[in-house]
């Protein structure tokens, strides 16, 4: 019973760790109608693909910290958490590459950066939602082991300090856009153990004015440097939900942990506060990448010429 407490916080701690340092979205793009008070309709278009290298974070200008606050987090998050975790899977796909025992060389690692192609893909987000965040409290509400059946509640509030950006492009209806770059692999190092995340997938589900739900699939292994095996390999599926409340974002999370076959362990809920530290800014260029001529390739492959956004007199022409 003790390794399976242990083995059930290490999953905990990782899926929290995961959560709070990324946003998600899956290889589908969505058109969301003129955003009301009501849920809209969602409909998934098919972008073109293309072969995409050379992704880097968002290059924003240099902003102050947000300052931390005593607002309790919503009474309402037990609903929510019924709410997020009924849209879960029952199972997942089996990992077929990243499975515990196999090798994984700097070589492989070089290969997995690289990026598998991706295809031109957008989907609107509200618009109190773009800009920069700091995320300054977070906490892990449950976990409940689905093998063993036990739960715990209310594993406490602890600070956080990631910064997260939403928001790329601005349309001529001055709506704004998150482009998909799914899927995307990032690693952390701890000692001598690497830990691989790649982002599978990123779907938006719902949308209202200051609302968004979103459905994410990731996998992550550790990879043990003296022998380049894989240790373990897990998967999340994520339903997140952005909420901005005043000044203050609210990410509501239930996430649901998978084994490398595919097969349900836990499930963990969480909530974190973020407070906007910069406004939204246009992302035109990320590393290779010409985005403001892709969101306009996009727009005008899927119907919407009418949302291309004219060229300012300020604005660089060899991005048009």
């Amino acid at each position: 019973m003790g390794a399976l407490n242990r083995q059930a916080s290490l999953l905990c701690s990782s899926a929290s760790l995961l959560l709070l340092s990324w946003l998600l979205f899956p290889a589908a793009v969505v058109a969301v109608d003129a955003q009301s008070s009501n849920l809209n309709s969602i409909t998934v278009i098919k972008g073109e693909n293309k072969r995409l290298t050379g992704l880097r974070g968002k290059a924003l200008p240099p902003s102050g910290k947000a300052q931390p606050s005593n607002l309790m987090l919503l009474p309402e998050t037990p609903k929510l958490d019924q709410e997020l975790s009924s849209r879960h899977s029952q199972s997942l796909p089996a990992v077929t590459k990243l499975r515990a025992g196999v090798t994984f060389t700097n070589a492989e690692m070089e290969l997995l950066e690289k990026k598998s192609p991706m295809a031109n893909l957008w989907f609107r987000i509200p618009n109190s939602l773009a800009g920069r965040w700091s995320y300054y409290q977070g906490e892990t509400t449950s976990f409940f082991d689905l093998k063993s059946g036990s739960r715990q509640f209310r594993q406490g509030v602890v600070p956080s300090s990631v910064i997260l950006d939403w928001g790329y492009q601005r349309d001529e209806h001055g709506d704004i856009w998150q482009f998909d770059d799914s899927p995307n692999t990032v690693s952390t190092r701890n000692g001598e153990n690497v830990t691989v995340y790649t982002r599978q997938s990123l779907e938006p589900l719902e949308q209202t004015d200051d609302r968004l739900i979103c459905r994410s699939h990731f996998i992550y292994s550790t990879v043990e440097l003296s022998e380049s095996k894989i240790l373990k390999t897990f998967q999340s599926e994520n339903i997140v939900s952005y909420e901005c409340k005043g000044d203050d974002l609210v990410r509501t999370t239930s996430s649901k942990i998978f084994d490398e076959d595919g097969c349900a362990i836990a499930v963990t809920t969480a909530y974190s506060r973020a407070r906007k530290i910069y406004p939204f800014v246009p992302v035109n260029k990320k590393g290779e990448l010409n985005l403001r001529r892709q969101f306009r390739q996009f727009l005008i492959d899927n119907g919407l010429k009418e949302l291309v956004p004219l060229r300012g007199p300020d604005q660089e022409t060899d991005i048009w």
